[in-house]
């Protein structure tokens, strides 16, 4: 249960933005590690449950993330998978701004 409420109006659809520590999310690539920043939390968590049978969408957005060692900044704007996990692949948009 998430500490949030659902905003979307379509039943179909759970979507619950976060905006405080302890939530976030944290992953690594290769040698780089990524997480939310806990002091300007901006998480989204939508799940859309009637994609049609047997499919649902589960998608994470994090906007407000901590500083990498050079400097640059990680953006992740929309992480989607399916449910089977994985039976479509994972998707991911994300930028890196630079100082």
């Amino acid at each position: 249960m998430l500490p949030s409420a659902d905003t979307n109006p379509d039943p179909a659809i759970g979507t619950h933005r976060l905006s405080t520590a302890p939530y976030g999310i944290a992953f690594s690539v290769r040698a780089l590690d990524f997480q939310t920043d806990p002091a300007s939390t901006d998480l989204l968590i939508e799940v859309d449950n009637d994609f049609g049978p047997p499919w649902y969408i589960f998608g994470v957005r994090s906007l407000n993330n901590l500083t990498l060692p050079d400097g640059s900044k990680l953006v992740l704007r929309q992480v989607h998978d399916t449910y089977p996990l994985f039976a479509r692949g994972l998707r991911c948009r994300w930028s890196i701004t630079r100082p």
